[in-house]
């Protein structure tokens, strides 16, 4: 074959396969058009060769593979013809929808439910925000509660120390009632002696005995007048103490029921601050998926408003 591999066709939009039977088709032009296309390359990029009798006769390549790789590249162009025409169909019926006023009316009903849609979950979303500072606000009175609890405590320490005190102070008025005890006992067993003394008196007494026995009663005049006013005043600051004492054990039991009481509503308000907080955070994750659902479809309508 006198056909090259390497030949460039060049693709018409309705290609026409040259055969034999075309020769009438340049048989039938004159000699001057014969001479006009000695040099002319036909569709398959070979020069028309003459005859016997000057007349030009086509050569015909009969090389499969390009007759094979015209129909693959035509059978490609059909696809795309027919590609492009299923495209600007829809292209033409989209078209139709928008130009549609009732399409208009509808695409704005639904930007407006999506707006109030975002409104709503915008104002929920600002409610559990509200609520969150409530919930903080209750933590932050669970914690003066729990101070007050703390000073309850500073109370029973100050109760211990001074029920310390109290009992030092009942030892030494103990011990000073002792002492008077001792100085009673003492008066007493002299008041017995005073008749021996009187007997004793009538009958002659001697002066040095006098003098100590004088001076014996005055030591315990003295003593007497030390200690009774001591004593007097420890027992009244004893009574004191155990009034005070009593007025601190009431005050403790009313701190004490009212703490036992508050610690319980504590516990059951943190249980159901709890219970809310969880409830809180599923439903705020939920409106958060609904609220970006909401968004980007509400951003594709805006893009894509034939959807």
């Amino acid at each position: 074959s006198d056909c090259q591999p390497d030949v460039q066709i060049q693709m018409k939009p309705t290609p026409k396969v040259v055969n034999v039977s075309q020769r009438s088709l340049y048989q039938s032009q004159n000699t001057t058009q014969n001479e006009a296309d000695k040099s002319m390359p036909n569709r398959f990029g070979k020069t028309l060769l003459p005859t016997a009798d000057k007349r030009p006769v086509p050569v015909v390549c009969t090389d499969y593979n390009v007759h094979k790789d015209q129909n693959d590249q035509i059978t490609k162009l059909l696809f795309s013809i027919e590609q492009e025409e299923k495209r600007q169909e829809q292209l033409k019926q989209r078209l139709d929808v928008i130009s549609n006023p009732e399409y208009d009316i509808e695409l704005h009903d639904k930007e407006k439910n999506l707006k109030d849609e975002l409104a709503r979950c915008q104002a929920e979303y600002t409610r559990l925000e509200q609520f969150y500072k409530q919930q903080s606000l209750k933590q932050t009175e669970l914690l003066t509660n729990k101070n007050q609890a703390n000073n309850v405590e500073l109370i029973r320490q100050q109760i211990r120390n001074n029920t310390q005190l109290m009992l030092k102070k009942r030892d030494k008025v103990a011990e000073l009632d002792k002492q008077a005890q001792t100085i009673s006992g003492r008066l007493n067993k002299f008041k017995q002696h005073i008749p021996a003394l009187n007997n004793k008196l009538e009958t002659g007494l001697e002066e040095n005995d006098l003098d100590g026995l004088m001076e014996f009663l005055n030591a315990l005049q003295v003593q007497q007048k030390q200690t009774q006013p001591q004593l007097q005043k420890s027992e009244e600051t004893f009574k004191e103490q155990q009034k005070e004492l009593l007025r601190m054990e009431e005050k403790l039991r009313i701190a004490n029921s009212a703490y036992e009481k508050q610690r319980m509503n504590n516990e059951r308000e943190i249980s159901k601050i709890k219970e809310e907080t969880a409830q809180l955070e599923e439903q705020r994750e939920q409106l958060n998926a609904e609220y970006k659902q909401l968004y980007e479809k509400y951003q594709s309508i805006l893009i894509n408003p034939d959807k």
